[in-house]
Formats: structure tokens, C-alpha cells, sequence
């Protein structure tokens, strides 16, 4: 009886000690496991947090900025800088730089809990026009794209358009030195091509007060003349215009009633014809405005393969013309391997400037 009534006391025993060990355990792992979460939380909040400030455009492409807007000149190479703001921990991502049309660059860096400033190179803008650029942060070993967001506008120039409207095609606007997206460079309310065409400096402002001064000049010197001179020449016209109205118009008139009119029948069936092909005819182009204008329509940049194939010229006679236009400067021959590349002055791309020269084989 004692021994069966000790083992009881030994089982009872056990389960309280069992009981007990499971109330001080318990609290201890819920508290751990929610630790866990709260920290799993904050790592999503801190990554859905981080922010590109800022993205700003530098390097030789860069023609003007104007109204939030980056005008770039083509087959110039740029930098795009990424201002990232500071996140909780370091982690590495992929920051990439896009358009709508392509993907211009992308890099792999490590972020830390600092502000950070990643630079993207740029080789040459392929697609003309306005574009809306946008920076995507992605952190590497996730699918989880954490930023992307339109941070800046840029816009290519093509080298034959006129995006100011001044008169200027944006290549000579550059050879000029005269901003492609201001009609009026120097402010002095006269468009830049008016000022190139005049012979006048576009980029000095003081060329309206001089066109100014001149006019008032212009004005009083000829108020003068009149002033001193006018009596003297008007009335000699009045007299003669007076003399010729009173003379007898009649017999005039008269034969001009007798002047018989031709009707459309009378009249020579070739005339109208002569009229459509003096109307039709124009000067030809030559040689040179030819390839000119090819070039134009490709802009600024054409092989020589292609422009034998435009033209009836034998492959002898494209070479002497190229030849001869490039001595003249009128365009650029560029060798690029086993062929040449004809551009217009100022359209040479940067990575083939150092193979010009030579004919095609």
C-alpha cells in the first residue's frame, strides 16, 4: 500500500513538473516568433522605402537643357547619375536605366545606409525625339522591383530637323554654336537664322541695338531729304499729272473698243501646253546636290554601296564624286572596314572618327 501510494505521488509529481516546464517554454517561443515577423515586416517596409532623389544628365551628347527638358546631340556618349536615398541595410541591386523604346544601360552595385550616387554610362542615343527616361531598382537574388518612377525627360535631336523653328537645321545650330531649342539665342528679338542669314552674330545680343540705331538713321536722314527737298520734287509731278489728265483720252478708248478679243476657241491650242511645261520645268540637280541629298534623307549618314544604288553612276565615277566632295569638304569619307560611310560635316560618330579615309574595294 505505502509503495503503490508513493508511485502515484511520483506520477503526480512528474506532471507538474511537465506543466511547468510548458508555461515557462511557451511564452518564450511566441515571443521569439514574433520577433521573427516583426523583423520580416520591417525588412519589406525599409525596401518598399528606398527612393531615387534625383537623376541628372552630363557628358558631350548634352546640347541644352530648357524647360525640364535634356537636349541631346545623337552619337554622342552621356552619363546618367542616380542619387539614391540611404536604405536600413546594405544589400546589393541592379539599377538599370530605360526608355520606352530601349534599355540604355544597367549596373550592379552594393547600397549602404548612406546616400548614394550611381552613375550609368551611356554610349549614344539610338532612337530620336522626345523620351520619358526611368530608373528601375531591383535587389539582386528577388524578383521585387523596388523603384520605378519617370525621373527625367530627354530629347534627341535629329541633325537635319529644326525643333526651334528659327530658320536653323539643329547640325547647323551646333557648327554655329546657337541653342537648338531657343529660336532667339541671344535675346535680342531676332530669330538666329534671320541673324545668319544677315551675316550678323547670333550669340551677341547687342546686334538689335545696332539694326536699331541704324534705322533711326536711315529715318531721319530720309525726313531731312523730304523736309528740304520735297516742294521741289512733288511739284513738278502734280503739274505733270495734271498736263495728262486733261488731254483727250477718246480716240484711245476707241480703239480699244475696236480691239477685237479673242475667245478661248481663237485662241492657239499650244499656248496652254507651252504654259504646263514652262510651269514644270526646273533646273536638275547636280552631281554633288545629289548625294546631298541623300545624305539629307538618311540623316547625315549613308554608304557608299547604297548611293550607287540610288544613282545611275557607275562605281568608278561615286568614288571620283566622294573623292572630290570630301577634298571640298562638302562631306566626310569614313572607312569602316571593308567599306565606306559618307556622312555630312559634324555627323561623324565618335567611335569611327579615327578609321576615315580610304575608297572601297
Amino acid at each position: 500500500m505505502d509503495s503503490e501510494m508513493t508511485g502515484r505521488s511520483t506520477v503526480v509529481a512528474g506532471l507538474l513538473a511537465c506543466a511547468l516546464v510548458v508555461a515557462l517554454v511557451a511564452p518564450v517561443a511566441t515571443t521569439a516568433q514574433t520577433d521573427v515577423v516583426a523583423e520580416q515586416t520591417s525588412v519589406t517596409t525599409t525596401q518598399t522605402d528606398v527612393l531615387v532623389q534625383d537623376v541628372s544628365i552630363s557628358g558631350d551628347a548634352v546640347a541644352t537643357r530648357n524647360d525640364g527638358t535634356v537636349y541631346l546631340w545623337p552619337s554622342r556618349s552621356y552619363t546618367l547619375t542616380a542619387t539614391v536615398d540611404k536604405i536600413a541595410t546594405a544589400a546589393e541591386y541592379r539599377i538599370c536605366a530605360l526608355t520606352d523604346a530601349v534599355e540604355l544601360n544597367c549596373t550592379t552595385t552594393t547600397l549602404r545606409p548612406v546616400t548614394a550616387e550611381v552613375e550609368l554610362q551611356v554610349s549614344e542615343s539610338v532612337a530620336l525625339g522626345a523620351q520619358n527616361v526611368t530608373v528601375t531598382m531591383e535587389r539582386v537574388g528577388t524578383n521585387e522591383t523596388l523603384v520605378a518612377g519617370q525621373l527625367a525627360r530627354i530629347h534627341v535631336l535629329r541633325p537635319t530637323g529644326d525643333t526651334d523653328d528659327d530658320g536653323l537645321q539643329n547640325r547647323d545650330e551646333r557648327a554655329v554654336g546657337t541653342n537648338p531649342a531657343l529660336a532667339d539665342t541671344d535675346g535680342d528679338f531676332l530669330d538666329d537664322g534671320t541673324e545668319v542669314a544677315l551675316g550678323t552674330d547670333p550669340l551677341n545680343r547687342g546686334t538689335a541695338f545696332v539694326f536699331g540705331a541704324v534705322a533711326m538713321l536711315v529715318a531721319a536722314v530720309v525726313a531731312g531729304l523730304l523736309f528740304r527737298y520735297g516742294p521741289r520734287i512733288v511739284a513738278p509731278l502734280r503739274e505733270s499729272a495734271g498736263r495728262s489728265s486733261s488731254s483727250p483720252t477718246s480716240e484711245s478708248s476707241s480703239a480699244v473698243e475696236r480691239t477685237p478679243r479673242s475667245t478661248p476657241d481663237e485662241r492657239s491650242p499650244d499656248s496652254g501646253s507651252t504654259l504646263d511645261s514652262e510651269s514644270d520645268s526646273s533646273p536638275p540637280f547636280s552631281d554633288e546636290e545629289r548625294v546631298i541629298q541623300l545624305l539629307e534623307e538618311e540623316d547625315g549618314q549613308l554608304r557608299q554601296s547604297e548611293i550607287v544604288s540610288r544613282t545611275p553612276w557607275s562605281k568608278s565615277k561615286v568614288s571620283r564624286l566622294l573623292a572630290r566632295m570630301d577634298e571640298q569638304q562638302q562631306v566626310v569619307k569614313i572607312n569602316a572596314g571593308r567599306q565606306n560611310v559618307i556622312v555630312l560635316p559634324g555627323e561623324e560618330p565618335a567611335k569611327l572618327e579615327s578609321l576615315r579615309g580610304g575608297d572601297e574595294r
